[in-house]
């Protein structure tokens, strides 16, 4: 059981990890729909010297590789009095061999990065494979001087969330082991960590949440 439990944990402690947009090289795998990029932020394109009132920026698809939790994406928006961004995400996972697609969602408004950089971000904790976002910029008068624009598109993403039953005390005793001490030696057998208790008949099963581990 112990041994288990020990292969279990470790899988789901795997690390966290993101993917970014934020060179020419990383917008310029996207589509740009009456935008395009001034090397490091997304804007809107001119035409006849003027802006177009709006502009849509589709990213490329972000591909974990297996199905894993994507738990929120940031990003800046430069708007001042220039304008609006807004941003929308779409997930998808390989169905018998093809990637399906889920729904454009709703858009999420931005906030001013300004001087500071402030961070614009919207909570996901969604379950899939691929990712993708698409931006929106609209413009306030197609005749100003600059555009408003976006940078520093962050996808963060980690292991799925378990909910693990544990119906042995001895199970529970190995699992609050390793998470203190926080490292493989400790998944070892229980020789290393002295005696442990028998099992209790009067022990109900135990959710427990690993979220965050």
């Amino acid at each position: 059981m112990a041994f288990v439990l020990c292969l279990f944990l470790l899988s789901a402690t795997a690390r966290a990890a993101s993917f970014t947009d934020s060179t020419q090289t990383d917008f310029d795998q996207g589509t740009y729909d009456k935008t395009t990029t001034d090397g490091e932020t997304i804007i809107v394109s001119k035409v006849n010297a003027t802006f177009y009132s709006a502009g849509t920026y589709t990213s490329r698809q972000f591909n974990a590789g297996s199905i894993v939790s994507w738990k929120n994406i940031t990003w800046k928006a430069h708007l001042d009095s220039l304008g609006n961004v807004t941003l929308r995400t779409r997930f998808g996972s390989v169905v018998n061999g093809t990637l399906v697609w889920g729904n454009w969602s709703s858009p999420y408004s931005s906030v001013n990065a300004g001087e500071g950089g402030i961070l614009s971000s919207k909570t996901l904790n969604i379950n899939a494979q691929y990712a993708q976002y698409r931006a929106n910029l609209t413009v306030a008068n197609v005749s100003q001087a600059e555009s408003p624009h976006i940078d520093d598109i962050t996808f963060n993403y980690g292991p799925i969330k378990p909910n693990v039953t544990i119906n042995s005390h001895k199970a529970l005793l190995e699992l609050h082991r390793h998470m203190a001490g926080g490292s493989e030696r400790h998944c070892e057998r229980h020789k290393r960590f002295g005696p442990v208790p028998e099992d209790k008949p009067h022990q109900q099963h135990i959710q427990v949440d690993m979220h965050g581990f």
